[in-house]
């Protein structure tokens, strides 16, 4: 819902390249190349996956606790589901 702060951000600590799509409408919500520094405060909305160039590069919180890495640096990721609680107990990167 509109007005609600987002509970995932995706923060780069070094140059990664991200896409963000809504599975259930098979939809492209975002592509960016994020910089050292740079962060993504995802939407709070079901069916959302990211995928990456630079996995390793990228901290991930939810509720502002990191949650473990999705990769090493330079790998490539794909449906990394951005689910609260599957990103948190390191289960959200779907092979």
């Amino acid at each position: 819902p509109a007005g609600v702060k987002s509970r995932i951000t995706v923060r780069a600590t070094s140059v990664s390249w991200i896409q963000i799509r809504d599975d259930n409408a098979n939809q492209l919500i975002l592509t960016k190349l994020l910089k050292s520094g740079d962060s993504y405060e995802v939407p709070n909305q079901k069916s959302l996956t990211m995928s990456t160039g630079n996995a390793g590069a990228l901290e991930i919180t939810v509720d502002g606790t990191p949650v473990p890495g999705v990769g090493p640096v330079g790998a490539v990721r794909r449906n990394i589901l951005l689910d609260a609680e599957r990103l948190r107990n390191g289960t959200a990167v779907v092979k």
